[in-house]
C-alpha cells in the first residue's frame, strides 16, 4: 500500500520476534486509523462541551492583559533608566577586570 504506517526498528524485531513486532505494527496502526476518523462534529462537539473553560480562559486573559498594560505604563520608564545604568555598570566593571588581569 501507499500509505504512511507505523515500522519497528530492525533491533526491535529482532528482541521480541517477527510475530511480536507484526502485533505492536498492527496494533498501532489501527489506533492511529480509529484515532484519525474524527469528524467535524465531533470538534464542535467537544467545544462546545467545553464552552464554559473558554470563556473563562478568555476573560482572564484579558484581565491580565490590561493589568500587564497598565502596570507597563508606569514602571517603563524604571526599566529603561535601570538597563542603561546596568549597561554602562557592566562597561566599567569589564574594563577594571581587564586593566587588572592585563598585569
Amino acid at each position: 500500500t501507499n500509505f504512511c504506517q507505523f515500522k519497528l526498528a530492525s533491533e526491535v524485531v529482532n528482541a521480541v520476534g517477527s510475530a511480536a513486532s507484526n502485533a505492536f505494527a498492527s496494533a498501532g496502526g489501527e489506533a492511529f486509523a480509529n484515532a484519525a476518523t474524527e469528524g467535524f462534529g465531533e470538534w464542535i462537539g467537544a467545544f462546545s462541551e467545553t464552552i464554559d473553560t473558554f470563556i473563562v480562559v478568555s476573560l482572564l486573559s484579558f484581565v491580565v492583559g490590561v493589568a500587564f498594560l497598565i502596570l507597563l505604563r508606569f514602571f517603563i520608564g524604571v526599566c529603561v533608566w535601570l538597563s542603561i545604568i546596568a549597561t554602562i555598570g557592566f562597561f566599567i566593571l569589564g574594563g577594571a577586570v581587564s586593566i587588572v588581569r592585563s598585569g
